[in-house]
């Protein structure tokens, strides 16, 4: 179901070359989504706020499935394609993004582009 939809958005995008935003409070769920999407025409867009370990882990608890997906080898959200703040203005955030950002949440966010040589 996830390639589909990808394939569709895809297709959505790739005339007017616009953005896909990713953005996910599971880590695991961001990067397996976003490394389907490369496999399927995406590319990453590099982003200037980006992400780090240690912006990600803040000295805060982590959900045990995060826990999880790091001892089982899992690949982090971090780097210059993942965003440690919002992309959107704040009058365009969803309640969600919100009221994760009041609690200290984390949210995953990378901004994906049909690649120009899919074309």
């Amino acid at each position: 179901a996830c390639k589909k939809l990808l394939h569709t958005i895809a297709s959505v995008l790739r005339p007017s070359r616009g953005y896909l935003l990713l953005q996910s409070n599971v880590e695991d769920v961001a990067v397996v989504i976003r490394n389907t999407a490369l496999t399927m025409g995406f590319e990453s867009v590099p982003l200037p706020n980006y992400q780090t370990a240690s912006s990600l882990d803040k000295g805060e608890r982590l959900p045990q499935r995060t826990v999880d997906w790091i001892q089982s080898g899992g690949e982090r959200a971090v780097g210059d394609k993942w965003s440690a703040v919002p992309l959107l203005p704040r009058r365009g955030a969803t309640e969600t993004e919100i009221s994760y950002e009041f609690l200290g949440t984390n949210v995953h966010r990378c901004l994906l582009q049909v690649s120009s040589s899919d074309e």
